[in-house]
């Protein structure tokens, strides 16, 4: 289904698979705000995803792809093709995220929060996190995430 950004633009994005390739594409990346109201108004990113189309491909298992796996496939103006099959979504056991960009995820879900955490509590939850093993309580977490 094409984009089409309405009542609720962010959901419209989140749940919108051409809108989410194209942001990617676009931006080289997908971040939490790219689904904020005015990222989703983005110009680039809504003329590329008019020209997005998903489809579903008995190929990905073919290939041995799993629930989630997909094969991008670009086509180019001057008519080169460019793709690519992932067989695991980033940021789960099989393609994790490295600690660099699980501390961004984590900033960037600290600065859509309705509440700002001090700096020193967002290090010391990132801190906890990293050596969750060493936490002896793990309900010591929760004070620091309602601060």
């Amino acid at each position: 289904k094409p984009f089409e950004s309405r009542r609720y633009p962010e959901v419209d994005a989140q749940f919108n698979v051409s809108y989410v390739l194209a942001n990617a594409i676009v931006k080289r990346d997908s971040r939490l705000e790219d689904f904020f109201p005015e990222s989703v108004r983005d110009e680039r990113v809504v003329a590329l995803a008019g020209r997005v189309h998903a489809t579903m491909d008995r190929e990905v298992k073919e290939v041995g792809g799993i629930h989630g796996s997909v094969i991008v496939e670009i086509s180019m103006e001057d008519g080169s093709r460019y793709r690519k099959f992932q067989k695991s979504p980033r940021g789960i056991p099989d393609n994790p995220l490295s600690e660099e960009e699980l501390e961004q995820k984590f900033a960037d879900c600290m600065a859509a929060a309705p509440v700002t955490l001090a700096g020193e509590v967002r290090g010391k939850i990132v801190s906890m996190i990293n050596n969750l093993e060493k936490v002896e309580n793990i309900v010591d977490i929760v004070p620091l995430l309602v601060a």
